[in-house]
């Protein structure tokens, strides 16, 4: 195959830069953590659409994007999981004002 497919894609993909960090696109990381960063993205936009379980979706997407963050330092911050607990973190304060508002009785 003239060194063209799959296997050749994830070596030419993954560099490092200046620091040692792995430079690797989510989908070519090893382990089922990868997924941590799309699941967090998903449940963050998942969050939005349910009203009652709003909150904790948002909440578990929080915490599953800082788990990839954390758990993952070799590699490159990957954009779905700061997207997920950026996502998640604003319907966390959507729910606390809307709970304030609601307490208060404005």
């Amino acid at each position: 195959m003239n060194g063209v497919g799959p296997a050749m894609l994830e070596v030419s993909d993954t560099t490092r830069d200046t620091r040692g960090v792995w430079e690797t696109p989510a989908k070519h990381r090893p382990g089922k953590s990868a997924w941590l960063g799309p699941v967090a993205l998903l449940l963050a936009l998942g969050s939005w659409a349910t009203p009652l379980a709003g909150p904790a979706m948002a909440l578990a997407a929080t915490i599953a994007g800082a788990v990839s963050i954390a758990t993952r330092r070799q590699f490159r911050i990957d954009w779905t999981a700061i997207a997920g607990i950026v996502t998640g973190l604003g319907q966390l304060l959507f729910a606390l004002i809307l709970f304030t508002m609601e307490t208060s009785g404005l």
